[in-house]
């Protein structure tokens, strides 16, 4: 899979794969974890041409995991927030925090049995399902006592099309979690939501500041209750995730993606519609803030924007996806029809890039290979990932 050298996208050949998140192995380029819905994590040594599942990870159907962290000291550790939804086999489902300390051989306190079944490690009781977003890593914290901030939520990226959630109620449903750390390398979990809105705790994306673990900026969901909405929008913390303020100066109201850059530049990405197109964000698409979210200047308007991403070497080069859903008639949006929508003057104009791609929607994620100058990964919900190269043209 060798991404066109003029831009256009080449998929991974998996059409039926549901890819939430990719981690890069901080040292090896070839090395990367894949989050999927169903498989779980699966690791790759090739740059993606090839994926084995883990050997210790694998007692069940189901496994449904959003993201993994790799360790920022020790680059073959690396854990995870395992949901084992398993309706198929029985007696093993449950939400366990998986650590693997060899790029994913083996599984840290998980017994494989000589006849290959498999014994989990105790349940996450602090968690009532494993959808985790975003597991950050405290670099600061020990090594044999790592320090976790997670952001939780039951919707993910793809909620912003259709209003609905993986817990099966959609987004009128406040069974997010919100945000919770761990002090003691994931043995325990408390809730660390303080400022943040109560009745709407869907964290679905979290970054923090490059320069300063103490910032972090959490994305959370629009949530719909008895048919009114209840602000999502972007909150900030200070002292790395114990209190939240909300930024009020930014006008998406459903904020899906953010990006921080090396000078503390903030891209955003959000909004709402529905498939029937009775219900949209007027303010959906993609903002820039150049004074830590104190002000913002809107690049983009769409109704449906799941993901954004800039490329680390030349920040005017930005991607977005827009999703399909929510198109009402007779709106005069500034991008018409989903798919990869690309600028390469920081926002003032836009170009829809979708050759190679299958399904041009129902997107996961959007990151660039920090190995790769230049390369951008794409994920889909069904469609499995692809990539292409940012050449510049």
């Amino acid at each position: 899979m060798v991404p066109d050298s003029d831009g256009g996208f080449v998929g991974s050949g998996n059409s039926n794969l549901c890819v939430y998140d990719v981690a890069f192995h901080p040292t090896a380029p070839g090395r990367i974890l894949f989050a999927m819905a169903d498989c779980g994590v699966k690791t790759s040594a090739d740059g993606g041409r090839s994926l084995k599942s883990m050997p210790g990870a694998s007692f069940g159907s189901n496994q449904w995991v959003f993201t993994a962290a790799f360790d920022p000291d020790d680059p073959e550790r690396f854990w995870q927030v395992f949901g084992c939804w398993d309706w198929l086999v029985g007696g093993i489902a449950g939400t366990y925090f998986l650590e693997s300390r060899d790029f994913g051989r083996t599984c840290v306190d998980v017994t494989v049995k000589d006849d290959g079944s498999v014994i989990p490690p105790p349940t996450m009781k602090d968690f009532k399902k494993g959808l985790v977003n975003t597991l950050l890593v405290d670099p600061r914290s020990p090594d044999d006592q790592r320090r976790f901030v997670a952001a939780h939520s039951l919707a993910d990226r793809l909620s912003v099309t259709d209003g609905t959630s993986l817990g099966g109620a959609g987004l009128s449903a406040n069974g997010s979690e919100g945000i919770k750390i761990s002090e003691d390398g994931g043995k325990t979990w408390t809730a660390s939501n303080s400022g943040l809105n109560p009745q709407n705790l869907n964290v679905v994306h979290m970054v923090a500041d490059p320069r300063n673990f103490d910032v972090l900026y959490a994305a959370v969901f629009l949530r719909m209750k008895a048919g009114k909405p209840i602000s999502g929008r972007l909150y900030r913390s200070s002292d790395s995730g114990r209190f939240w303020s909300r930024l009020d100066g930014l006008p998406l109201s459903n904020v899906s993606s953010v990006v921080i850059l090396a000078d503390g530049t903030l891209f955003v990405s959000g909004g709402y519609g529905t498939t029937s197109g009775k219900t949209w964000d007027d303010n959906g698409g993609v903002y820039r803030s150049k004074d830590g979210g104190a002000t913002w200047q809107q690049l983009l308007a769409a109704p449906c924007v799941p993901c954004v991403a800039v490329n680390p070497a030349d920040p005017n080069r930005i991607y977005c996806t827009v999703d399909a859903g929510g198109w009402p008639a007779l709106r005069n949006y500034s991008v018409k029809g989903s798919g990869v929508w690309r600028s390469t003057d920081a926002g003032a104009t836009w170009r829809r890039v979708n050759r190679g791609l299958t399904t041009p929607f129902r997107f996961t994620f959007l990151r660039f290979n920090p190995h790769v100058p230049g390369e951008l990964w794409l994920g889909t919900f069904g469609s499995g990932w692809y990539r292409t190269v940012d050449t510049g043209n």
